[in-house]
């Protein structure tokens, strides 16, 4: 949850360097925000790996509930980094004029990826938990692919030196 901040972080800075027509403080803010999001996904993907059951112990004392989110969250663990730098793609995005973008990228994560394969998964296995937990980290994979592969096409990095 601490990382939808850097949503907010990424659009309010590099609109103020966009602002300010300062292409270095843009790329600066850009590696800054990154940085930063990558140790926190760092320590979270520790977090979740060494304290799952811990944490989950917390909120229920059914055995067969912590079980199920224990693996839902070490599944999770592998979409903390993509999922948490689409907040700062995301924003940079935004600044550059592209606002609905991100809503586009979510469209294909999700109706795309994420509800067709689910959907497949619960037929043919029978709503398997594990499968189903994959494909969202695989949805969150697939998303922060698309959004960099736009910031590649449409040189967001490089807004400001056109």
């Amino acid at each position: 949850m601490i990382a939808i901040g850097f949503s907010t972080a990424s659009l309010s800075l590099a609109s103020n360097a966009i602002g300010e027509s300062d292409s270095q403080m843009y790329k600066a803010y850009y590696k800054q925000l990154k940085t930063l999001i990558l140790y926190l996904s760092l320590f979270m993907m520790l977090l979740l790996a060494l304290m799952s059951e811990k944490i989950l112990a917390f909120m229920t004392n059914k055995q067969e509930i912590i079980e199920i989110a224990k693996w839902y969250l070490y599944i999770m663990i592998l979409a903390q980094i993509p999922q948490n730098l689409n907040k700062i793609y995301y924003g940079f995005i935004r600044a550059s004029k592209y606002e609905k973008v991100p809503m586009m990228i979510n469209f294909v994560g999700i109706w795309i990826i994420r509800v067709p394969l689910i959907s497949i998964v619960c037929h043919l296995f029978g709503g398997n938990y594990y499968l189903i937990f994959t494909i969202i980290a695989l949805d969150q994979t697939v998303r922060v692919m698309i959004a960099m592969i736009f910031m590649r096409m449409k040189r967001v990095m490089n807004y400001l030196d056109n």
